[in-house]
């Protein structure tokens, strides 16, 4: 690097310069977002549309502050699905809202990222009912801030008996088993417990602030697309998402946010950074990796850089606690037996499709003889081949086969060619099989006399005649 390159990177990397390329980027997006709206629209249409949207989310905040009520989640059971439900009503109108109005944009995504935010922070002070795995997250932290790999000693073990208290200990679920958790998500808890111990407020705000950065970036992708950004609304305002993170606080967001940022690495053509984010996405929930294949280049087959910075990053992150050894993935292997992903049961939809084959008639002839599972089986084929769904799926499995697989199949049907018998003569040059005369394209016929019929039709029908070949075969042709 030359000393005039070097003084340039200095000179763009200071405090200064980082914050006025960040107002010019901010500056650019929001003329590019005012650049989206209709200009025929007037202010007080505008001012209106964005009105409803504002009332729609205002409900949305106000049923989650309902639900963030210290009894109403535990003790009434039944009015918690009620409002739920009220929820999701809303969330769709103002889903249909946004898609059919196409309200300004500007102001959508204002109203968008408050009420997402308002909703979340509504349960920021609650404590958790719903799920306890948070206690679990502020434990790792305190573990690693004492200077311990948190995956040699599960939270029952003696050696951490200083470190017990009312507070948090009571709470952890599964005490007697390491953590499950990756190192990226264990980076996170050091991460939280480092801004404030042992708080669990201050673990849901840190994943607020992961979740609004995913919103943010959503927005940035849509609109990088070619789609509208105020769309984001189907992910910011789900009433699902606002439970599990703002009352339940899962981790599973960070995941998500590093999920997200590594598809706009990739969209921006930069491999060794869309590796990086999602090895840090693996590395919070390990489901996350199975998004490799999507964020491959299948023009680029040979380009293994976005696979080698996922492998190098995840191979770094796990090098730190490889003190334990085997033990480094924690719980995971008791997990999965556990909670039944091994067996598809965790699986709700699988478990219900589970249960009505085993119902049908075609899952309880498994048990009879093979003739009749393979009659039965050949009914229902027929019953699904024949309905508007299975109709297309059908036709191509029955489509015709290959040029190579029909002349392999009509050579080895076709009948054995016959000579010809004594008294047919060739219709090409008169002569018959026993004169020995060759002829270049023999074609027998009998000389004896035919009986002309008459066809259905009620005209000649054909005489049937034989084609022989110079060695002597033949078969019958019609002429």
């Amino acid at each position: 690097m030359s000393s005039v390159t070097l003084r340039h990177a200095l000179a763009t990397s200071t405090p200064g310069a980082l914050a006025s390329r960040a107002r010019h980027a901010v500056g650019s997006g929001w003329r590019q977002l005012a650049s989206l709206d209709r200009p025929e629209r007037s202010r007080r249409s505008a001012l209106a549309e964005l009105g409803v949207l504002a009332l729609l989310g205002l409900g949305i905040v106000a049923l989650a502050a309902w639900l963030a009520h210290p009894l109403s989640l535990p003790a009434h059971p039944q009015r918690f699905l009620i409002v739920l439900v009220t929820q999701l009503v809303l969330y769709g109108a103002a889903a249909v809202w946004v898609w059919w109005r196409r309200v300004p944009t500007r102001g959508a995504l204002a109203i968008i990222v408050l009420v997402a935010v308002a909703a979340r922070l509504a349960f920021a002070m609650q404590a958790p009912t719903a799920s306890d795995d948070i206690y679990r997250y502020v434990w790792d932290g305190r573990i690693q801030a004492a200077g311990i790999n948190p995956y040699r000693y599960v939270p029952d073990d003696p050696a951490l008996a200083a470190y017990r208290d009312e507070a948090i200990f009571p709470h952890i679920n599964r005490r007697a088993v390491p953590t499950i958790y990756p190192p990226a998500a264990q980076g996170v808890f050091r991460l939280v417990y480092a801004l404030h111990p042992d708080s669990v407020p201050w673990t849901r705000l840190t994943f607020v602030g992961f979740d609004l950065v995913t919103i943010l970036a959503l927005s940035g992708l849509l609109l990088r697309l070619g789609l509208r950004p105020e769309r984001v609304i189907l992910y910011a305002w789900h009433p699902l998402l606002i439970l599990e993170l703002g009352h339940s606080g899962h981790v599973d967001v960070v995941a998500i946010c590093f999920l997200v940022l590594a598809l706009r690495a990739r969209l921006g053509a930069r491999p060794w950074q869309a590796g990086f984010l999602l090895a840090c996405a693996a590395l919070t929930k390990f489901y996350a990796i199975i998004a490799l294949p999507a964020l491959l280049d299948p023009r680029r087959r040979r380009d293994l850089r976005l696979p080698l910075a996922c492998v190098v990053t995840i191979g770094l992150a796990y090098l730190p606690f490889l003190g334990v050894g085997g033990k480094v993935f924690g719980y995971l292997g008791g997990y999965v037996q556990e909670e039944g992903i091994a067996s598809g049961d965790r699986y709700y939809l699988l478990g219900l499709a589970r249960g009505l084959w085993s119902r049908l008639p075609a899952a309880r002839a498994g048990r009879a003889s093979p003739m009749r599972r393979n009659c039965t089986a050949a009914c229902w084929w027929r019953r699904w081949a024949r309905s508007p769904f299975g109709a297309g799926p059908a036709r191509c499995l029955r489509r015709a086969p290959s040029r190579r697989a029909r002349s392999s199949s009509s050579a080895s049907s076709s009948p054995a060619p016959r000579r010809p018998t004594p008294g047919t003569r060739c219709c090409s040059c008169r002569s018959s099989p026993s004169s020995g005369r060759a002829c270049s394209s023999p074609r027998w016929r009998s000389s004896a006399p035919q009986a002309s019929s008459t066809s259905s039709g009620g005209g000649p029908a054909q005489v049937a005649g034989r084609a022989h070949s110079p060695t002597g075969s033949a078969q019958w042709r019609w002429r």
